[in-house]
C-alpha cells in the first residue's frame, strides 16, 4: 500500500480544503464523478489482481515476527 501520495497530493489537498463542496457543505457533481472513476479503477484492479484469494497467514506471521525481532534488537 502506498502511503506517500506525491502524484495525488494536490487532489487530496483540494478534497481536504473543501474545493469539491458547495457552500451548504454538500458535494459538487465533480466530486461524485471523481468517486465513480476511482470506484471503476478499484473494481478493475480487484478483478485483475495477481493476489491470492486468501492470505498466507503463516508467511505473514513469520514476517511480523522477523520485523518485531529486528526492531527490538536494534
Amino acid at each position: 500500500m502506498r502511503t506517500y501520495r506525491d502524484k495525488e497530493h494536490n487532489l487530496l489537498m483540494d478534497i481536504r480544503n473543501g474545493k469539491f463542496q458547495n457552500n451548504d457543505h454538500t458535494f459538487k457533481q465533480e466530486f461524485f464523478e471523481l468517486v465513480d472513476d476511482l470506484e471503476k479503477k478499484f473494481l478493475y484492479a480487484s478483478e485483475n489482481t495477481v493476489l491470492p484469494d486468501k492470505p498466507d497467514w503463516e508467511q505473514i506471521e513469520d514476517f511480523v515476527m522477523r520485523v518485531n525481532r529486528e526492531t527490538v534488537l536494534r
